[in-house]
């Protein structure tokens, strides 16, 4: 029955279903966490069984749930109460995308509905050094309609201001995933950063945003693989006053990551840059010292200097090592 509901959209009134009112009525509650989720959760699931006799899905339904999550998420009265709530306005979120598949949904409400779910996400995740929010919602079925890691893949650039959503958005995916355990979705740093277009900071910038936020990381932090990945595509400019080299063994240390295997990974860089004569002669030098307890590594490294440097290039190499003390024989 639609008589007798209403809802104002846009300072209008707008008739609406009693089971759309419920939905909305959910959010007079004072619960949150998983009490809240499944009452959100029984609603919904109410909704969709009386969509089905209608065999139709009312858009002022769907628009009145989406203005009452709006509502309820910006209440500024009660924002700790929303944090405890993100489960549910992401499983919201998910179900009014489905809908909409259905009806003509507004589309600058739904937008202004995510907008605002990140905000509160983000501002809780930087305010907490990342130790908040977790995904509470462990239910395979109910993550998998979720999707989290899906509102992550939309980030396709990393720019000084959505590096923090970037961060908190890998957090809940890779929570998600570990929650859905099934060897199909595989993902890792590696993937998410492929998925990333453009890197718009230096290396040192985004490996210190990380850092910030390290604590929320502590179950997939970054290893060796993800640091070569990052130097590989946003390696310091030729003209860089600075050692490179100085610089990724600095923050392979911030990183807490083994020197030596660093080192090994390094190579394949290294070998490509020297060709093009990207390093300056002290820099390599100053590399080559750190080697000086494996003699494996540092013949190897040799090997790759001087068959691609030019002749004149490995002789004064040789004689500056000699100089610096760095050769004995």
């Amino acid at each position: 029955d639609m008589s007798g509901f209403w809802s104002f959209l846009y300072g209008r009134k707008v008739t609406i279903s009693e089971t759309a009112s419920l939905c909305g009525r959910v959010f007079d509650s004072d619960d949150g966490g998983m009490a809240f989720f499944d009452s959100v959760l029984t609603n919904l699931l109410q909704f969709d069984e009386f969509n089905e006799r209608q065999q139709k899905i009312f858009p002022n339904d769907v628009n009145h749930i989406i203005q009452c999550t709006i509502t309820d998420l910006t209440n500024k009265n009660h924002r700790d109460r929303s944090i405890k709530r993100l489960d549910a306005y992401l499983y919201i979120y998910s179900r009014v995308q489905e809908y909409n598949k259905w009806t003509n949904i507004d589309y600058k409400l739904l937008q202004e509905m995510k907008q605002n779910m990140f905000q509160l996400l983000v501002i809780e995740f930087a305010s907490t050094k990342g130790r908040q929010p977790n995904l509470l919602v462990e239910d395979k079925d109910q993550l998998l309609l979720m999707n989290i890691p899906q509102h992550l893949s939309s980030i396709v650039a990393i720019d000084k201001l959505n590096a923090h959503k970037f961060f908190a958005l890998s957090k809940l995916s890779m929570q998600a995933v570990q929650f859905i355990n099934d060897n199909y979705y595989r993902f890792q740093w590696i993937d998410i950063l492929s998925n990333v277009k453009t890197i718009g900071i230096t290396l040192k910038q985004f490996i210190d945003v990380y850092l910030n936020y390290q604590e929320a990381f502590k179950e997939f932090p970054f290893d060796t693989s993800v640091l070569i990945h990052l130097i590989q595509r946003m390696h310091p400019a030729k003209e860089a006053k600075d050692s490179p080299f100085k610089l990724f063994l600095q923050l392979n240390k911030s990183l807490k990551l083994d020197t030596m295997l660093f080192l090994e990974r390094f190579q394949s860089i290294f070998t490509s840059r020297v060709k093009y004569n990207w390093y300056r002669m002290e820099d390599i030098a100053e590399l080559f010292t750190c080697f000086k307890s494996d003699d494996q590594l540092c013949g190897q490294y040799f090997a790759q200097y001087s068959s691609n440097a030019s002749t004149d290039d490995v002789w004064n190499m040789f004689l500056h090592l000699y100089k610096i003390g760095a050769i004995i024989s």
